[in-house]
C-alpha cells in the first residue's frame, strides 16, 4: 500500500476582499483578494447539485433511472464560531447591510451601516478557497444570508455567518496575502446600555449573555437561460432580532419594563482599541421575556424581533458602527 500525505485542516485557507464584484458571474482579480480570514478549519463549503431523472417510470422493462441530467448548481459556506476582529467586523456588516457611509481622513476610519432600501440586489463578492494542496478555487457571486453575533463576559465576540453563492466557481490557485495579526473585538471591553430612547444607561454588570441576529435572506433567482447557475441574488427585507440575559436584582425593573408599553433603546458598544470598535444601536424596541436561571441565580431572558424593533422618525431600526483601519468597503472591482 502506497503512503500518502494526509491533508491538515490547519492548512486550509479562505481569502476575502473588501471589494464587491462589478458584474455578477465574474470573479475578482487576485489583487483584490487581500485578507486571509481567521476561521474555524472545520467549516467546509457545500456545492449541492439538483438532477432530473427522466426515465424512472418509463417502460424500459426494469425499474429505476438509467439517465441523468444536471439542472441546477448551488454553493454555500457556513462559517461558525468566527472570532470577530477589526477588519472582519466591517466586512460582515458591509456584505449584510449593503450600505455603508465611511468617514475619516485617515486610520482609523468610521463605517456606519444601515438598511439599504434602494435596491433588492445584494452586493456580491468572490471568496478564494484552498481545501487541500491540489483543490484551490474561487467561489463566485457570494452574498451573506444571515449573521448571528453573540457575547458573554470574556473572550472575543463570536459570529456565525451563512454565505451563499451562485453555484459558479473558477478553479486555479493564487498567492494568498500575508496573514495579518488581528485586533479582536472583546466582550471584556463591552458596555451595554438600556433605557428610554436617548436616555439609555449602562447595565453591563447585569448582562450574562447577549445575541444579535441580522437576517438578509437571499433568493437564488433563476430564470430561463440562466443555465445551471443563479441569474442573480434577490435580497429580502432585513430582519433584525436581539436577545439579552439580564441578572435580576432586589429592586424590580425588568418585569416593569416588560409589562409597560414604553419604547426602549439598546446599545452594545465595544471599544477594544482606537481602531477596533463595534457598536450596535437599536433606538426603538419593545422587549418581551420570561424569568429563567443562571446556575442558582435568577435571570430575565428578554428579546425583541422584527415585529418589535421599530423605525420611528429619522431613527433607523438598527444602526451599526465599526471603527477600524480599513479605508473602504463595497467598492466595485
Amino acid at each position: 500500500m502506497a503512503p500518502f500525505a494526509s491533508q491538515l485542516i490547519r492548512n486550509r485557507r479562505v481569502v476575502i476582499s473588501a471589494n464587491k464584484q462589478t458584474t455578477y458571474g465574474t470573479v475578482l482579480a487576485d489583487g483584490a483578494l487581500t485578507h486571509n480570514l481567521r476561521f474555524e478549519g472545520r467549516n467546509f463549503p457545500a456545492a449541492p447539485e439538483k438532477e432530473y431523472f427522466s426515465d424512472a417510470q418509463l417502460a424500459k422493462g426494469f425499474p429505476g433511472a438509467s439517465t441523468r441530467i444536471e439542472i441546477q448548481r448551488r454553493s454555500s459556506l457556513q462559517l461558525s464560531g468566527l472570532p470577530v476582529y477589526d477588519f472582519l467586523a466591517g466586512w460582515l456588516l458591509a456584505m449584510a447591510f449593503g450600505k455603508v457611509v465611511t468617514t475619516g481622513a485617515g486610520t482609523p476610519w468610521t463605517h456606519t451601516f444601515t438598511e439599504d432600501l434602494s435596491t433588492t440586489l445584494a452586493p456580491v463578492t468572490t471568496v478564494y478557497i484552498e481545501e487541500t494542496a491540489d483543490e484551490k478555487y474561487k467561489m463566485q457571486d457570494v452574498a451573506i444570508d444571515s449573521l448571528r453575533f453573540s457575547g458573554g463576559a470574556i473572550g472575543p465576540v463570536l459570529c456565525d455567518a451563512t454565505l451563499r453563492g451562485s453555484g459558479r466557481h473558477l478553479d486555479g490557485s493564487m498567492t494568498p496575502p500575508a496573514l495579518v495579526d488581528p485586533v479582536f473585538i472583546l466582550n471584556n471591553d463591552a458596555d451595554i446600555l438600556l433605557g428610554a430612547p436617548a436616555g439609555a444607561t449602562s447595565i453591563k454588570e447585569r448582562i450574562r449573555s447577549w445575541e444579535i441576529n441580522i437576517g438578509t435572506p437571499q433568493e437564488d433567482y433563476r430564470h430561463p437561460g440562466s443555465g445551471l447557475y443563479a441569474g442573480f441574488h434577490r435580497r429580502g427585507d432585513l430582519s433584525p432580532s436581539v436577545k439579552l440575559a439580564v441578572a435580576a436584582k432586589d429592586t424590580d425593573d425588568i418585569r416593569t419594563l416588560l409589562i409597560s408599553d414604553t419604547m426602549q433603546e439598546l446599545q452594545i458598544n465595544i471599544n477594544s482599541a482606537a481602531g477596533a470598535q463595534l457598536n450596535f444601536k437599536f433606538p426603538n424596541l419593545k422587549f418581551r421575556g420570561v424569568g429563567g436561571e443562571d446556575g442558582q441565580y435568577i435571570v430575565w431572558n428578554i428579546e425583541a424581533d422584527e415585529s418589535s424593533i421599530f423605525r420611528i422618525g429619522a431613527a433607523e431600526r438598527v444602526e451599526v458602527v465599526v471603527i477600524n483601519g480599513q479605508a473602504t468597503y463595497l467598492v466595485a472591482a
